[in-house]
């Protein structure tokens, strides 16, 4: 063997075993990744199950008509900060998924003037408690439909507007869009967030668009914050093709800047109806649908008693169990309307749970509330057993909005003709008496219930319901039972709701025998 032989050998073996080290190490890197993201997974719902219920606290609470002034401030005081620590936990699990490639774009037509608009309008409340002007400049050829990621774009503007603020006590922010290029077929744009805060030097510059730093080392006691803003806002214009420029002075103040080309589109933009950091509740109104008895499952205690209260407050009558088990046990018991679970649970998890109640109840909707931020939030989920996936913390009007989304049940008779015919027989002279006389006593029950005055539970009401029960359980009238039986326990707060929703149930268990009727042959009446 030549020495020439022996070096190839040795270079080769020597390849080898660099081969295999890069492979291992590879393969330790996708090991790690995978522990931080089940770390990330496990770590947000568990911090998301108390944020939600303090947040659901909080809502209900605020409210409250009868909640004294000075209380209400702290309750909205606490709210704040416990969104400040939902804010930072998600710019963590941002940052994961910017790191994982799993942030897309996705582009839509978008007034922008109006985007812009709304998102300065939210920050006007915050601009205030640090007595600072907040100011709007926009350029009047910026066109009225634009292709933009508009979650994106939002993002980076409120990350941009905080910050300013933040740094700016007894100051002023400016927020201008120019625009730089314009063509028939897209606009070049300069969009600016200026402010006359503390500033920074141009080594505190280069250190802030880094992970979990601050410009200041007494930055990170003087202002609370994770340190994420700026990295999470300069990785999402990468992912747009743009890059954060950031120009400041100590103690004069700081500008950030990116540009962004932007297609046009011909498309009509909806006016942007969002609020935000709204100091006033908007008022909750009763559920517009039939879903009236709702299961919460949930091994979280608290979620589970405040989702419940949360549900009541809309009309709903909610019960709650603490396993997959025990709500296998209870929709086996109760016909429920909706099942509201918690994904992550001992034993069985939601979706597993999902599958379980399909067997043996395959109509009943189910929605899936989880921490994980990973899922398209508000879509449809891609499992045929669960209607829906929504994402811990949520608040009561987007769920009021979810539940009247889902998709109507499939139309059916409120009553059962095989339920009459056990007390009837085939007698259809019998049959015939027995419904109109239901039905007339309901329409009696109906202009009686229109006319009382009486707004809470009475002796009345009882035997009101009692007398309509008799009739309904003959020709199991569920829908109208339950009603009867929502009314009976219904607290003063939800009374009328309830009332109308048994209003409501005799109206519809009317037209549906009526129906019936008048398809019988003349000679059997």
């Amino acid at each position: 063997i030549t020495l020439f032989a022996l070096k190839a050998r040795a270079s080769y073996l020597c390849s080898i075993e660099n081969f295999d080290k890069l492979t291992h190490t590879k393969l330790k890197a996708v090991e790690a990744n995978q522990a931080k993201s089940h770390f990330l997974a496990t770590i947000s719902h568990e911090i998301r199950n108390p944020i939600q219920a303090i947040l659901a606290i909080h809502e209900l609470l605020l409210h409250d008509t009868a909640l004294k002034k000075e209380n209400k401030k702290l309750i909205q005081s606490a709210n704040h900060a416990s969104k400040s620590l939902l804010e930072i936990l998600n710019q963590v699990l941002d940052i994961s998924k910017i790191e994982a490639g799993k942030c897309q774009p996705s582009y839509a037509p978008t007034c922008l003037k109006d985007l812009i608009n709304c998102v300065v309008t939210g920050f006007s409340g915050l601009a205030q408690t640090h007595y600072s002007q907040l100011q709007v400049c926009l350029d009047p050829s910026l066109a009225p439909s634009l292709m933009i990621d508009r979650q994106r774009f939002r993002q980076i503007l409120q990350n941009l507007i905080s910050n300013a603020i933040k740094f700016t006590p007894h100051g002023s922010i400016r927020v201008s869009c120019f625009v730089l290029s314009d063509t028939y077929a897209e606009q070049l744009l300069e969009i600016h967030i200026a402010d006359t805060g503390c500033g920074m030097t141009q080594e505190e510059v280069s250190r802030v668009l880094r992970p979990y730093e601050q410009g200041k080392s007494n930055q990170a006691t003087q202002f609370s914050g994770s340190g994420l803003g700026l990295t999470i806002t300069n990785d999402l214009l990468t992912s747009l093709c743009s890059q954060l420029v950031l120009v400041s002075q100590e103690n004069l103040g700081t500008t950030a800047s990116f540009k962004l080309v932007c297609h046009r589109s011909s498309a009509l933009v909806a006016p942007i109806s969002e609020r935000f950091n709204s100091k006033l509740q908007p008022p909750i109104f009763p559920l517009n649908s039939t879903i009236r008895y709702v299961l919460v499952v949930d091994d979280y205690s608290v979620c589970r008693e405040v989702l419940v209260k949360q549900l009541q407050q809309i009309g709903c009558i909610a019960s709650s169990a603490c396993d997959g088990l025990e709500a296998l046990e209870e929709i086996k018991r109760v016909d429920f309307d909706l099942v509201i679970t918690d994904e992550l649970m001992p034993n069985i998890r939601g979706s597993e749970l999902a599958s379980l109640i399909h067997e043996i109840k395959p109509d009943l909707p189910i929605i899936i509330l989880t921490g994980n931020t990973h899922i398209e939030e508000n879509l449809p989920s891609k499992s045929t057993d669960v209607a829906l996936r929504l994402v811990k913390p949520i608040q009561l009007i987007l769920l009021k909005n979810a539940i009247e989304a889902l998709p109507k049940s499939s139309s059916q008779s409120s009553w059962s003709m095989n339920s009459l015919i056990e007390f009837t027989g085939e007698n259809s002279q019998s049959q015939i008496e027995v419904l109109t006389a239901i039905v007339t006593y309901q329409e009696e029950v109906l202009q009686e219930l229109k006319t009382m005055q009486i707004q809470h539970f009475s002796d009345q009401y009882e035997q009101i319901t009692h007398k309509i029960l008799g009739g309904a359980k003959l020709i199991n009238a569920k829908n109208l039972m339950r009603e009867c039986y929502a009314v009976n326990i219904a607290p003063p707060h939800q009374f009328s709701i309830a009332i109308s929703n048994l209003m409501r149930a005799l109206q519809n268990n009317n037209q549906d025998i009526n129906a019936y009727l008048q398809k019988i042959p003349q000679s059997l009446v």
